[in-house]
């Protein structure tokens, strides 16, 4: 079945991330942070999950942060801190994502919060002078779902709103368990690595999913 639409992951998927620099700078707050305890999925003590589900607003977040940390950080300093995480899009990706808008229609799917779509508002998706917004048919982000990936009702309320077919999707995605999930509810799938030329890997991709 043909290939009408592209659905992307945005973290190492379209932008470079720096977990190192994102723990530095709490450390440099006076927070005593080990990977054993900020890891990979950003869900200690649940502030996270909970900020990228929409369970906790800013202020709870803020608040349960420094409590966590053990610090006394100000807001600005814990939103940076945060926002540490997010380094660039690479130009080429964002002359893709156009490129693709003219034969496919083409969404963001990412388990994130407002903090990092407000910075990424603010400083992404710039180079061409255009905003997030001028890349994609739509966003699907998990803090105003109120669901994130992997479960199937993220992917169910896509389905749904946009009115797709999943056979007729491919998703890209960095995270196995993702593309594990999207793979179960139907859709044509194609794993990331942050190493990846983005361009080579949707080419390939596309032909290989082209019957």
């Amino acid at each position: 079945m043909k290939i009408k639409q592209l659905l992307f992951d945005f973290g190492e998927v379209l932008v470079n991330l720096s977990r190192e620099k994102s723990v530095n700078a709490f450390q440099a707050l006076g927070a005593e942070i080990a990977d054993d305890i900020v890891p990979a999925s950003w869900s200690f003590g649940g502030v996270f999950g909970d900020l990228e589900t929409g369970r906790i607003d800013e202020r709870k977040f803020y608040d349960e942060l420094n409590r966590c940390l053990r610090i006394n950080a100000s807001d600005e300093q814990l939103r940076d801190a945060w926002n540490a995480l997010l380094q660039d899009i690479p130009l080429y990706k964002l002359q893709l994502l156009r490129e693709l808008r003219k034969d496919f229609r083409v969404y963001m799917a990412s388990n994130t919060n407002r903090l990092h779509i407000d910075y990424t508002r603010d400083r992404l998706f710039r180079d061409e002078g255009g905003t997030i917004d001028d890349y994609f048919d739509k966003l699907y982000l998990s803090y105003e779902m109120g669901v994130s990936k992997p479960e199937a009702a993220f992917f169910e309320y896509i389905i749904k709103d946009a009115g797709i077919k999943p056979e007729e999707t491919l998703y890209f995605d960095d995270s196995p368990a993702n593309i594990e999930a999207a793979w179960r509810m139907g859709f044509r799938v194609c794993p990331v690595s942050p190493l990846d030329d983005l361009d080579k890997l949707v080419e390939t991709c596309l032909h290989t999913n082209r019957k």
